[in-house]
């Protein structure tokens, strides 16, 4: 067979496999970025704060806050206490009085 008419029908099959996969591919690409574009909407609706919500938030986050530093003034008067008696024991107060 002649290379050149052999080179022409794959072309031409070529050609009609792009025009064709278009033709499929394009209504088919597009509905389903239309179905992932609602998708992301309603993912996005549930997924926001409202501002009372939000405020509640907040309200937690400075609770916590504060009591991670009352834990840590506790924490720092165990240590201290759990270090013993001063070296030094001029500071101690005498039994005679």
């Amino acid at each position: 067979m002649d290379p050149m008419a052999l080179a022409g029908m794959v072309f031409s099959l070529i050609v009609l496999a792009m025009i064709g996969g278009v033709i499929l591919l394009v209504p088919i690409s597009r509905r389903l970025g239309a179905v992932m574009d609602l998708w992301l909407d309603e993912r996005g609706k549930a997924n926001q704060i409202g501002p009372a919500e939000f405020g509640r938030i907040r309200e937690e986050v400075a609770t916590l806050r504060d009591e991670m530093e009352a834990l840590a003034n506790r924490q720092d008067f165990v240590e201290k206490l759990l270090e013993g008696p001063p070296d030094d024991q001029s500071q101690l107060p005498s039994g005679e009085g």
